[in-house]
């Protein structure tokens, strides 16, 4: 038997299998006592005396219902037997399909892989002659991912004439954008180079916008920078004028000052040594007040006794004739 006999005739699965047929031969009858049974007990309304009347019935309509689940329960379990053993062995077969068939869908995967990159690099090869062409470079051009599918190319890696119309219209694409830039960027230049403006930092503004916007947008902070300038030497120039004329009124002031001023003769100074007795706060109130008036003080050395007994009458002398009042305060 050949590989393809046994493909096709695995493709058979030979049973001997005859759907069961389970049957109630007393149905009508059960169904009858079961339908009796349910309405005797339907719409009773039960009082509090009648709870066990209640948990009697109950039980009863349980115990019904399990024993026609504990039937059905039994059936199902020895009509599913053998489609548990029939669905086991079919398993055991796909199982055993299963292995040769991974590894034949990996190596399909791997060959799929390798003519993929196939395609990429026919594809680059000749995008990279249709660009030379046209003085273009491989990165100008946004590769679409649909150019790599297999129907895009013949068993020769050679572009369809789709794929070849496709590129052709996505370089022409590429030319006249760089055309159009080309124009915007001359005209951009020509106008920063009129009104005396560095283009450089304008020139990326046209990934995002036409010429004409771009001059917009330079006239606009032209006239920014104008409007600054303009109030800039205008504060300028009222601080100077405020600056004269604060030196003008001091100028007048100051004359006005030494014109009335008289001049002032020097008062004589006099001198008086005293020993002044008084509380440490009254001591340094004097010495605040010393300082505040300008007084001049100096410090008298001690005397010996002897000193102080021989000067004793002179001083006697010089205090009894001493104005206290000629003391300014």
């Amino acid at each position: 038997m050949t590989t393809n006999e046994v493909v096709e005739n695995s493709r058979k699965v030979y049973l001997d299998f005859s759907p069961a047929s389970i049957e109630i031969t007393n149905y009508d009858e059960l169904k009858n006592e079961v339908e009796k049974f349910s309405k005797r007990y339907t719409g009773i309304a039960f009082g509090r005396d009648e709870k066990k009347d209640a948990e009697e019935i109950r039980s009863r309509l349980i115990a019904l219902k399990e024993a026609l689940e504990t039937e059905r329960k039994e059936v199902k379990n020895v009509y599913n037997k053998p489609l548990d053993v029939f669905q086991s062995k079919i398993k055991d077969l796909t199982q055993l399909i299963d292995k040769p068939l991974d590894e034949i869908r990996d190596g399909l995967k791997e060959i799929e892989r390798y003519e993929k990159e196939e395609r990429e690099l026919a594809l680059k090869t000749f995008l990279e002659s249709k660009l030379e062409e046209a003085g273009l470079s491989i990165e100008s051009i946004e590769i679409n991912p649909k150019w790599l599918a297999k129907g895009q190319w013949t068993v020769k890696m050679n572009p369809s004439k789709k794929l070849e119309s496709e590129i052709d219209g996505a370089i022409n694409v590429v030319l006249k954008e760089n055309e159009r830039r080309e124009t915007e960027l001359k005209l951009l230049e020509s106008f920063c180079e009129s009104v005396g403006v560095d283009s450089a930092g304008w020139v990326s503004q046209l990934n995002y916008r036409g010429a004409m916007e771009v001059i917009d947008l330079i006239n606009l902070d032209r006239d920014r920078k104008k409007r600054l300038e303009e109030e800039q030497t205008r504060k300028q120039e009222e601080h100077a004028a405020f600056l004269l004329e604060q030196q003008k009124k001091f100028e007048e002031a100051k004359a006005f000052v030494t014109e009335k001023a008289e001049p002032r003769v020097p008062e004589p100074v006099f001198s008086a040594s005293l020993k002044i007795f008084g509380t440490e706060r009254q001591l340094k109130d004097l010495n605040e007040y010393i300082k505040m008036t300008g007084m001049k003080v100096e410090e008298i050395p001690e005397k010996s006794t002897e000193d102080i007994t021989e000067k004793l009458d002179e001083v006697e002398d010089w205090i009894t004739g001493f104005d206290l009042g000629d003391i300014p305060l």
